[in-house]
């Protein structure tokens, strides 16, 4: 387990220049069934520790990326680190497919595993590429505003949608990763799948994305109804307002 937890934190030092979860070289605390109640992986944002079932789950690298990343969103979101991704309704939803979306670039898998979440476990979680064949929403319209793991779909399969666009072929694992990291600290506590969007893009633009990459997102966004529309601005001015405003996230490793 803590093998795996070294690997994640490796990735988000080496990879995105974020010492630790909390950009501060926090120790990384795991217990190892330390509850009944711990039937699946979680972290602990109250007492800083991370919990999973000892024999499930340590070898499982996008699991462990993913209850990580839930850290370093507690720790970039918001005023402080008492803040996050408030667990309801779409950021909720954003609290666990920003987790899923990173827990696989973490992994950095090349084939058909790089999109399925706990596929190294005997029952996987779901699948980016087809959230519906596990009952995870896909679509805005299957938006339950009740189910943050099963709403994460909607976002996540967006991810997979940009990812795998002909048009983003040159764009690497670990460019996406620094994509949706850079974009966090631009996400309120109470952030929507819109705002969220408008996050990603103006990271994408930020990282040097062209103007057909930049296409490939939006049309991602759009195919499963996260439509910036809604804002009734143009995307490309809300996204150069937000290139011009958005804050810095620490690291300085460079854009691959």
């Amino acid at each position: 387990a803590l093998y795996q937890f070294g690997r994640a934190y490796d990735y988000y030092k080496y990879v995105l220049g974020r010492t630790s979860y909390d950009d501060a070289g926090a120790k990384i605390d795991v217990s190892i069934n330390y509850t009944n109640l711990a039937k699946n992986a979680y972290w602990h944002g109250g007492d800083k520790y991370f919990c999973l079932l000892s024999g499930k789950m340590e070898n499982a690298l996008d699991l462990i990326g993913h209850e990580f990343t839930h850290a370093v969103i507690q720790h970039t979101v918001g005023k402080d680190d008492e803040d996050t991704l408030t667990y309801s309704c779409q950021s909720g939803a954003l609290n666990e497919a920003y987790a899923d979306i990173m827990g696989n670039l973490i992994e950095d898998k090349s084939d058909r595993g790089r999109w399925i979440l706990g596929e190294d476990l005997k029952k996987f979680k779901y699948d980016m590429s087809d959230p519906a064949a596990e009952d995870v929403a896909a679509h805005y319209r299957d938006y339950t505003g009740e189910k943050p793991h099963e709403d994460a779909g909607i976002f996540s399969h967006a991810a997979y949608l940009m990812m795998t666009d002909s048009r983003t072929a040159d764009i690497t694992n670990s460019t996406w990763a620094k994509v949706f990291y850079r974009s966090l600290p631009s996400l309120s506590t109470e952030a929507s799948f819109v705002s969220a969007r408008i996050a990603i893009t103006g990271s994408a633009l930020r990282l040097g994305f062209t103007k057909d990459q930049m296409q490939a997102i939006y049309d991602a966004y759009d195919a499963v109804g996260i439509e910036a529309r809604k804002l009734g601005d143009p995307e490309k001015k809300i996204s150069a307002l937000l290139l011009a405003t958005m804050p810095l996230v620490s690291g300085t490793a460079p854009v691959d």
